[in-house]
């Protein structure tokens, strides 16, 4: 996880800002950004970001709510 000092977003805490093919930025609190670099599936191993999104792509839609309070 990276926090992008330099973003501001709009977006609620927990939704999606974008989601490319390398790169998966939510937004948190105070009106920043935090890019997703890598994660872990529950069963499964770590992997980059790049990766689960190739087999994942249409799990993350931008505006998305995907982590609640």
């Amino acid at each position: 996880m990276t926090p992008l000092a330099d973003e501001v977003v709009t977006q609620a805490p927990g939704q999606v800002v974008r989601k490319t093919k390398h790169e998966l930025v939510i937004a948190a609190a105070d009106h920043t950004a935090i890019a997703i670099n890598q994660l872990q599936p529950a069963g499964k191993p770590k992997m980059t970001i790049t990766d689960y999104l190739n087999g994942a792509a249409d799990k993350f839609a931008t505006g998305e709510q995907v982590i609640n309070k």
